[in-house]
């Protein structure tokens, strides 16, 4: 028989790249497994090392190479979150896109467009007339992300002048500091 080896600890989960437990309950050692017991139920868990290796497979936007990271560099943008708004309404062109967001260049545009295209979040349609007929249209997971914009657009539109108000007030403090 394995010996186990009981500890009795305040700690749940393994925290991100390291040994330490987060959480309560009781745990034992057999050999390298650790097992967790709550409310009388008793399960092994897995190994430090496959627990290390699982993090490395989530997604954790605090990590510099995660790609989730990129993702919500992409969505933070100010143009993209101008271009899913203009979208919400349904399909339309370049250059009525370009109407609609006042101020972007077409190079912005184009690189927007064609990064949310990449990213599913958009789609292109070429209809062959002549001349040709562009319309770019929000993917499902395009819909998906309007409610959070959406927010966002309305929690700015909403908040500009607490927020016009205290960059005042941090400008004034700056300035006599």
């Amino acid at each position: 028989t394995i010996a186990a080896r009981i500890v009795d600890v305040s700690f749940l989960l393994f925290e991100r790249n390291s040994s330490k437990l987060k959480g309560s309950g009781i745990y034992w050692v057999v050999g390298t497994q650790w097992c967790v017991t709550r409310k009388g139920v008793t399960m092994a868990t897995r190994t430090a090392a496959q627990i290390r290796e699982q993090a490395k497979v989530e997604y954790d936007a605090y990590l510099a190479a995660c790609p989730s990271r990129q993702l919500l560099d992409r969505i933070s943008d100010k143009w993209v979150g101008l271009v899913l708004s203009a979208l919400a309404g349904g399909p339309l062109r370049y250059g009525e896109l370009g109407r609609i967001i006042a101020g972007v260049s077409p190079k912005m545009l184009t690189q927007t467009l064609r990064g949310l295209e990449r990213d599913g979040l958009v789609e292109r349609r070429v209809t062959p007339t002549v001349p040709v007929r562009v319309d770019y249209e929000l993917t499902d997971l395009g819909r998906s992300l309007l409610p959070v914009m959406r927010a966002i657009k309305s929690w700015a539109e909403q908040h500009m002048d607490l927020v016009n108000a205290a960059r005042a007030e941090y400008d004034a403090a700056s300035a006599t500091a």
